[in-house]
């Protein structure tokens, strides 16, 4: 009898446990939602400025008539065109990043709802049991009790873990996709630069957008990533450098002017994903010790609580 009350107890304490998690999980993906939904009103708003400044330029304007007459029109057309396309690329990320958040709110908020009612499902179990520990054995009903929340606790932490963790292979994963692309990118390029002709531009091309769209799907991991680290106590926040990977639309801009240096930038990626990698790995490494250690010490609370249970039966 005591048996089953403790165990049906121990299961929705880690539940309960788990349940305000995800609500902590959650609350973090919302602030970081409504920030990347501002910036892309930002953006959408600096898009059409643009488009305007392209517009006036190409037009029966004054600013176009200064232009021609300053024999600039062209150039500044091109440059203004070059803007437009960032800010387009800006968006096109920052949608990306969006629709990742949305979807990881979603998710989160479907496993609280499974939950909606584990708060008085435990505190039922909990008086039942404490009830029973007073008029059966009452000197180790505080013991048993403080070992079931230990109990739980180390399991709710060998969860984290185990999340991180996952979260950690998906970043590593978008780094190797992202930098197989730039390897190709960069032999596609040597070759580019040596006058490879129009087809071999635009294979180094393709690969360079494939590269941005991982770039893309691998700021949301890190995110995501970042947002776990935190869930595991003691545990040094996590950054890792993607400047580059924001920067990475800069590669197709430059490249309309110097493919010198679009081979420089597609260099310099390639190290920052490299050094990503390594960063991460090393990471991984870490949570796979404590995975392990977690597990070592559950494995000792286990049976310690079976014991205590046994002798207060």
């Amino acid at each position: 009898m005591e048996q089953e009350i403790s165990k049906h107890l121990q299961e929705l304490a880690e539940k309960r446990l788990w349940k305000n998690k995800l609500e902590i999980d959650l609350a973090s993906v919302k602030t970081k939602l409504s920030g990347q939904q501002e910036l892309l009103s930002l953006l959408e708003e600096k898009r059409l400025l643009e488009k305007q400044d392209v517009d006036l330029l190409k037009g029966l304007t004054l600013k176009a008539l200064f232009a021609s007459i300053l024999g600039s029109k062209e150039e500044q057309i091109q440059k203004e065109r070059q803007e437009l396309l960032r800010v387009e690329m800006q968006i096109r990320s920052t949608r990306h990043l969006i629709d990742s958040l949305q979807s990881d709110a979603n998710h989160l908020q479907d496993q609280i709802n499974q939950l909606k009612n584990i708060e008085v499902d435990y505190q039922q179990a909990f008086k039942q049991k404490e009830q029973y520990l007073i008029n059966e054995n009452p000197k180790t009903a505080t013991e048993i009790l403080e070992n079931s929340n230990r109990l739980a606790q180390s399991r709710n932490q060998i969860k984290e873990i185990e999340e991180a963790i996952q979260a950690g292979l998906s970043v590593q994963e978008g780094l190797n996709q992202m930098l197989k692309s730039l390897n190709s990118a960069n032999n596609w390029g040597i070759w580019d630069m040596l006058d490879g002709g129009l087809l071999v531009t635009m294979i180094k091309h393709d690969h360079m957008d494939t590269a941005r769209d991982a770039s893309d799907m691998v700021k949301a991991k890190i995110t995501t990533f970042q947002r776990e680290l935190k869930d595991v106590s003691q545990f040094e926040e996590l950054y890792v450098d993607i400047e580059p990977l924001e920067r990475f639309a800069d590669l197709l801009l430059d490249s309309l002017i110097f493919d010198w240096v679009v081979q420089s930038k597609i260099i310099r990626s390639r190290e920052h994903t490299l050094s990503a990698i390594s960063q991460v790995g090393k990471v991984l490494q870490t949570l796979e010790t404590r995975l392990m250690v977690a597990k070592g010490e559950l494995q000792k609370l286990t049976s310690r609580y079976s014991a205590l249970v046994e002798k207060g039966g």
